[in-house]
């Protein structure tokens, strides 16, 4: 009797190590996120979105830039004379213009076609940077010009929305 019971100890833990084994298998495999750190193998859609959202963060960070390089533009043109705006007038802070300068206002040309050039381009509600962001069209990505003021495009989207886009992101054709 005490080889059976030492058997069936022996055969009983066979069989809590086996179970304990497959356990911990399954409890790894299912704490592994797929493309988290602990997975080596990352899906491409998890890629595509991580790059996307640095993407517009990225855009988000250029197009401020580029408003403060313009508005820097203005004044070292107003400073030496190449605008006919005075210097002591200040303008609002990048990306809260509400209003057209008439020194910066192109001629329109109403009724061309504007085609984003850069890999997005966000769609504003107002002309600069600090308004709010309607939706973000892709490169290649088309839209009906409506007017040009301080370095921003007036456009009408297919849905008829309309928006605005800083114009080094797109070319008007």
């Amino acid at each position: 009797m005490t080889k059976g019971r030492g058997a069936l100890l022996v055969v009983a833990a066979m069989v809590f190590l086996t179970v304990g084994f497959v356990i911990g298998q399954i409890v790894q495999a299912a704490g592994t996120i797929p493309g988290s750190a602990d997975d080596p193998l990352v899906a491409k859609s998890y890629v595509e979105e991580a790059v996307g959202k640095q993407v517009v963060g990225l855009q988000t960070t250029i197009d401020e830039l580029q408003a403060k390089v313009d508005l820097l533009q203005e004044k070292v043109d107003s400073l030496s004379g190449k605008s006919s705006s005075s210097s002591s007038t200040q303008k609002p802070p990048s990306g809260s213009t509400n209003k057209p300068d008439s020194s910066t206002t192109k001629p329109p040309r109403q009724g061309n076609m504007i085609t984003v050039t850069g890999s997005s381009a966000n769609i504003r509600t107002g002309p600069g940077t600090g308004y709010d962001k309607i939706t973000t069209l892709s490169e290649g990505d088309t839209a009906l010009f409506l007017l040009e003021e301080n370095s921003w495009c007036k456009i009408q989207l297919a849905d008829g929305q309309e928006g605005w886009v800083a114009n080094w992101l797109v070319e008007v054709k």
